[in-house]
């Protein structure tokens, strides 16, 4: 049975979310590995990781999801 125009883009949106998702937690990953090889950076980490960051990226992730 052949995808419906409408099941075809439900389909790639999630794909973007799931990507969004990925990348995500490596970013996240990556910046917890540094902050524990260089104990310095540990307070930027902790200066950087706030409730007005977490927004922004969610309004990232929003911005990736409605890209056509």
């Amino acid at each position: 049975m052949e995808k419906t125009l409408h099941e075809t883009r439900e389909a790639a949106v999630e794909n973007r979310v799931n990507k969004c998702d990925i990348l995500t937690t490596g970013i996240r990953a990556v910046t917890e590995a540094v902050a524990t090889e260089f104990p310095s950076s540990k307070r930027m980490l902790d200066e950087s990781h706030s409730p007005d960051n977490d927004e922004t990226l969610m309004k990232i992730q929003l911005f990736m999801i409605t890209m056509k």
